[in-house]
Formats: structure tokens, sequence, C-alpha cells
């Protein structure tokens, strides 16, 4: 199962980016590949005549989206985690 995320505005749209281009906007969601919007910024999602656009969430996505500050407090997090997961392994 893939994961995405909605870009933000002023994201500038990659190759691999898909836009939403249902025909209305209570219809379900048709996403195709963004092919003629490469290297375009992203307009603003909140408004309903923009077009959405997302992304698919890989490693390098997901850390690129992130702040420096907000990645440092992931990474504490994973090592605290880890530590107590190994303190366990070792005391069954």
């Amino acid at each position: 199962m893939k994961h995405y995320y909605h870009l933000k505005e002023g994201e500038t749209i990659r190759e691999g980016d898909e836009v939403e281009v249902s025909s209305k906007y209570n219809d379900p969601a048709k996403w195709i590949k963004a092919t003629h919007t490469i290297g375009q910024k992203a307009p603003n999602p909140n408004f309903i005549a923009h077009r959405l656009y997302r992304r698919e969430l890989t490693l390098e996505n997901y850390w690129a989206a992130n702040s420096s500050d907000e990645r440092t407090r992931i990474i504490e997090k994973t090592f605290k985690l880890l530590s107590a997961i190994s303190a366990n392994i070792t005391t069954l």
C-alpha cells in the first residue's frame, strides 16, 4: 500500500507527483501523473478551484517535508524506543 502527502503551496512539482483531476468537486478522486506541470509551484490546496497535487511518501520525501528540529525529535524518539526494546529483549 502506497502512502501520499498533499503538496503545500509553493512546493515544486516533481516527476512522479500526481494531480487530482475529478470532473466535479464531489466526485471520487482520480489521480494522474502531473507530467505537464513538472517544475512549477503547487498552488494553494485550500482553494477548491486549484488543483490538488500529491507525492508518494518515501523516506527521502518524509525527511524533506520536516524541519530540522522535527527530524531531531524523531531521531531522539527512535533511539529511546530502540533502547527500550533492547532493554526488554535482554531481560527475556
